[in-house]
């Protein structure tokens, strides 16, 4: 049987993090970088600049990889079961990225509050509940695109030297445009019923491939099985819930339009954050730290998101 190497833990101030035994050479020490700081905050105001500027060149490029892969496989796929496992996992994308992106709105929209406050604090340290789209825009006042767009205080993002690299590209367009796709589709997207429904896919223990056996009314598709809330008036009749997914093409390219679109823009605003805030980080990476970084190779699918909603006629 192979074994695992064990891990030991290694004490940053307050911040533990695991590492392998094995040991490999590093450009730099963080137990000697962080050992004299003490705080929490202290440590992330540290790795706030390289996490965002990781979060937009990788990490954020996750979801979007695996939902193309999916797509692809899909498409390609004659086996009916496989068709079916494709929409429970577009449809768990969908909703872990709505919850992504109440994180990102909830950490940055706490800023306007309170300028001492890190993001990336905010976003480790969230609860789930805490982070629905709904719960977030109405604790911090969004009623409209504009109003997110001011909340974030965009205007203040936007980097001094875009237009002498993207002069055909209005970033103004593009983050107004992002705000009103998060208040207007994003939002009302996220349904109570669907939360809950999500909250059981993603450990995968009450899924089924076909509702029908469970509630002879339910269409031929996967569904998920979950307790109707307390406080739902149908709860007394109805105490649990049986949500089909479904399978019509229109709803399908819905969803994956969602999710390709939440993680462009989220890879968007934590790149511009990072250039407003943590130039340093950028230049870390052997890159210049101005807006000629979206034009750098795992920024350039980004960059087009960008150009096509720059050009794309649209009145809100």
């Amino acid at each position: 049987m192979q074994r695992w190497p064990r891990s030991s833990s290694v004490g940053l101030g307050n911040f533990r993090a695991q590492t392998p035994t094995r040991s490999y050479p590093m450009k730099r020490d963080p137990v000697e970088e962080h050992k004299h700081t003490a705080t929490v905050e202290g440590v992330l105001a540290q790795l706030e600049g390289d996490y965002f500027y990781d979060y937009a060149a990788f990490t954020g490029s996750l979801r979007e990889y695996v939902v193309r892969a999916l797509e692809a496989r899909y498409k390609s796929e004659p086996n009916e079961l496989h068709k079916r496992a494709f929409l429970l996992n577009v449809y768990r994308e969908e909703y872990t990225a709505y919850e992504d992106l109440g994180a990102f709105m909830d950490a940055f929209l706490s800023i306007k509050g309170d300028p001492t406050i890190l993001p990336l604090h905010r976003m480790i340290s969230y609860g789930a509940g805490q982070v629905k789209l709904g719960s977030v825009l109405e604790r911090h006042q969004i009623d409209t695109g504009d109003d997110l767009y001011n909340g974030l205080g965009l205007a203040e993002w936007m980097p001094a030297s875009w237009s002498e690299h993207h002069p055909k590209i209005d970033l103004q367009k593009v983050l107004r445009r992002a705000c009103y796709f998060l208040v207007e589709d994003c939002w009302p997207g996220q349904r109570a019923t669907g939360v809950r429904a999500f909250n059981k896919i993603k450990h995968g223990l009450v899924l089924v491939p076909d509702g029908r056996p469970y509630a002879s009314k339910l269409p031929s598709a996967p569904a998920i099985i979950f307790a109707t809330h307390p406080k739902d008036p149908a709860s007394k009749e109805t105490p649990v819930s049986i949500l089909a997914i479904p399978t019509e093409p229109e709803k399908v390219e819905e969803r994956l339009r969602i999710v390709h679109f939440t993680q462009f823009m989220l890879r968007m605003f934590a790149m511009l954050y990072v250039l407003k805030r943590y130039p340093a980080a950028i230049g870390g990476r052997g890159l210049k730290a101005d807006a000629s970084v979206f034009g750098s190779e795992r920024m350039v699918d980004v960059l087009e998101f960008m150009r096509n909603s720059s050009e794309t006629p649209w009145s809100k």
